[in-house]
């Protein structure tokens, strides 16, 4: 899997299950509190980035 792997990323404990997971399923949820690097991770194993919230163009991929 390429991901979009950031300049400076550390791997995490989670990282092999969550590759594991994808594997397996496709998609996972990541949750957790703030400030713990659930984007971080999210973009280190993601191809494509879609932001949900984002005003620009009036929230069309709501």
């Amino acid at each position: 899997m390429m991901g979009l792997k950031l300049q400076g990323y550390l791997n995490r404990l989670v990282d092999a299950k969550i590759s594991a997971m994808l594997n397996a399923f496709g998609a996972v949820v990541i949750d957790g509190p703030q400030w713990c690097g659930k984007i971080w991770i999210s973009l280190n194993h993601g191809n494509s980035v879609t932001y949900i919230g984002d005003p620009a163009g009036n929230f069309q991929n709501r």
